[in-house]
């Protein structure tokens, strides 16, 4: 996150109160599956429920915060320090205890 503070914004303009760039950081702990898709255009894509938790955890998230869920809490709460967000409504997941790393 710290980078993204000596990153400016293309052209130099100002967007929402800032000159750099924002980016918001959802993380999810879990079981993921990947693999090559596409013939012509090959990609390589990460798939299942872990991926879309974390993408949900960064769309329900703030800009220069890292959103986590409790399961990534439960794995990272000795190593780092976290504020509890609280029960949310997550989209597709329903009621889900979030936290916010502190950075």
């Amino acid at each position: 996150l710290e980078v993204c503070k000596r990153v400016p914004i293309p052209g130099g303009r100002e967007h929402m109160g800032t000159k750099h760039i924002q980016i918001r950081i959802g993380i999810h702990s879990g079981t993921a599956h990947s693999g090559v898709v596409g013939e012509k255009m090959p990609r390589y894509c990460f798939f299942g429920d872990t991926v879309n938790t974390a993408s949900r955890m960064e769309s329900h998230g703030f800009p220069m915060v890292i959103h986590v869920s409790n399961t990534t809490y439960e794995h990272l709460k000795d190593k780092a320090k976290f504020h509890d967000y609280g029960e949310r409504t997550i989209k597709g997941k329903g009621q889900m205890r979030t936290y916010i790393a502190e950075v």
